[in-house]
């Protein structure tokens, strides 16, 4: 096949393709078919109007395709409707029968072989001949006036089918070479989630409450409370108790500024002194509470 596409490139070009076969062949072998469907596949589908079908040594079936003809049919049937997918015509138009006996006759009688016949057969060859130049003749009339095939239309689509084979193997590699990679990328993944989940924990402060037996008013005087840094976090923790117990008549809460330490008697009754002369640094009290650094477990689960 690549001799015929090698020849035809020399041309610009092509005014007719001739399959030759011969008459009464009503099985065709397995090779023939795959030669012309090779054939058929690697010319493009516009030389399909220029294929025609000549059958010699015909006259023994009265210059008929003769059983070749249906079984030649029957296959291009098939490629009509199967890959190569191509409608090659198969009438009078493109059918042509020919008989080379009265040329082997003609060259038989004369020098330097001088064979003589009997004179009944020359009628035979004479009809032979008629026929084959009556066919010959309207071949050549059919073939000029067809469009002839442009070559390089056949030669781009065989150009374009080797660069799609060459490419096989490195489009072969490199979809491997992706599938590799994307397994890399999910077995890394697992592995980076399960080091993550086991290693990467998340610091979180946690705050520990102590109810008090009974309410207390604490000192939050810059020299009594302490200041405590936990991962960067300040708190204070008051330790140092001015009133214990202090039961208010009134009371904002346990914060910095309660009000209901207008009506405390200890405030009232050491009033003067430095220590109680600011009631509002003097948080009441009825729990201690602690600031505690903890690790939360499954932080990854939780943000993913």
């Amino acid at each position: 096949m690549q001799n015929i596409l090698d020849f035809i490139s020399n041309y610009k070009e092509i005014n007719a393709f001739c399959v030759l076969l011969k008459p009464n062949e009503a099985r065709i072998d397995v090779l023939f078919k795959y030669c012309l469907i090779q054939l058929f596949t690697h010319l493009n589908k516009s030389a399909a109007n220029n294929i025609l079908f000549l059958f010699t040594n015909s006259r023994s079936t009265h210059y008929m395709p003769g059983e070749s003809g249906p079984a030649l049919l029957n296959i291009l049937s098939k490629m009509k409707t199967n890959p190569p997918n191509v409608d090659i015509h198969y009438n009078k138009n493109t059918i042509y029968c020919f008989d080379s006996e009265s040329f082997r006759y003609l060259v038989a009688s004369v020098l330097p072989n001088n064979i003589e016949f009997d004179p009944r057969f020359k009628s035979i060859y004479n009809e032979s001949w008629d026929r084959s130049v009556t066919e010959c003749q309207r071949l050549f009339n059919y073939i000029t006036q067809l469009p002839a095939h442009q070559v390089m239309d056949t030669l781009s689509l065989n150009n374009a089918k080797q660069i799609i084979q060459l490419l096989t193997k490195p489009l072969a590699d490199i979809t491997k070479n992706i599938a590799d990679n994307i397994n890399q990328c999910q077995t890394y993944n697992t592995q980076t989630k399960h080091v993550l989940e086991r290693e990467c924990k998340l610091p979180v402060i946690e705050l520990k409450s102590i109810p008090l037996s009974q309410p207390m008013t604490v000192c939050g005087v810059d020299g009594c409370k302490t200041t405590m840094v936990l991962n960067g976090v300040t708190s204070a923790k008051y330790s140092t108790p001015c009133h214990s117990p202090c039961y208010l008549n009134f009371n904002d809460g346990s914060i910095v500024g309660n009000r209901g330490l207008l009506g405390c008697n200890a405030f009232n009754k050491h009033g003067g002194k430095d220590h109680y002369r600011d009631k509002f640094k003097h948080p009441h009290s009825t729990a201690v509470t602690n600031s505690i650094l903890k690790q939360a477990d499954s932080v990854l689960g939780k943000f993913t």
